[in-house]
């Protein structure tokens, strides 16, 4: 499949924005099964932290496996699910909007 995909790393600011801290080149074909990105540039994360991995998607019909988590309406914290539409992709130090936080379905996505 064909299309900009990209994955950040992200560090809540506030319940409804994040900063982008770390990014992986974006790639324009994505294969079916597990996949592995790396970072442009380390992230050290500090223990006491929360963070969000995020995607950037314009794969036309692409799905990104996940399991259902969250919940469904908002709560006064960092959402565990959000999404921000008509974003260009990532770059450092971008702030990202993350109060759509209805989504209930959390890709499968680690980092190591």
């Amino acid at each position: 499949m064909t299309g900009a995909f990209q994955l950040a790393v992200l560090l809540p600011l506030t319940t409804d924005t994040s900063q982008v801290i770390g990014v992986t080149a974006v790639v324009d074909s994505i294969a079916d099964g597990l996949m592995t990105f790396r970072l442009i540039s380390p992230v050290t994360l500090a223990a006491a932290s929360i963070y969000h991995f995020a995607v950037y998607n314009t794969i036309n019909g692409s799905e990104i496996g996940g399991r259902l988590t969250g919940l469904g309406t908002t709560i006064d914290a960092p959402p565990i699910n959000f999404r921000s539409q008509n974003l260009s992709g990532f770059t450092i130090g971008d702030i990202i909007n993350t109060s759509d936080e209805s989504l209930q379905l959390s890709p499968w996505i680690a980092g190591f």
